[in-house]
């Protein structure tokens, strides 16, 4: 996806979040939407929730909604639900929380491929990893084109 497609919306306040959550969704003039919602349950309610779902199944575009692990315990509308889990550099667990069909109790592992370039997966690779995941040593950017905050 090219960065001038993409739109960036961070608020101060959760519920401000919320409210452009929702309003991106009545827009409808999204391709795909990425949602971190926010974690108090008050704003999270199943009320809310049951919102958000109503108004994403009447847009065309996309909707994933990213939540904390604590929240999978938590009652929600989706009717597909997903634990996500890296289970090492280039694997990633995939527990199906909730579907439509059978319960599923075994969780699926995916195997990533590598990236072009990538390190090899090996001890000394992973303390390079570990040495360079510093906050000091971040240089990678934030994408900035269209970014709104409210």
């Amino acid at each position: 996806m090219a960065l001038d497609q993409m739109h960036l919306v961070q608020t101060d306040k959760p519920q401000d979040r919320l409210w452009a959550i929702e309003q991106v969704l009545q827009s409808d003039s999204f391709g795909a939407l990425f949602m971190w919602l926010p974690e108090e349950k008050t704003l999270c309610n199943p009320t809310v929730l049951r919102r958000l779902q109503y108004q994403a199944t009447r847009s065309q575009g996309l909707s994933f909604v990213f939540r904390p692990i604590r929240a999978q315990m938590q009652p929600s509308p989706a009717s597909l639900r997903l634990c996500l889990t890296a289970q090492s550099s280039n694997s990633l667990r995939v527990h199906l929380i909730k579907r439509r069909g059978p319960v599923l109790e075994q969780a699926i592992l995916i195997n990533l491929p590598k990236p072009q370039g990538a390190l090899p997966d090996t001890p000394h690779s992973q303390e390079l990893v570990r040495a360079l995941d510093r906050p000091e040593l971040q240089t990678i950017p934030q994408p900035t084109r269209s970014q709104i905050t409210i």
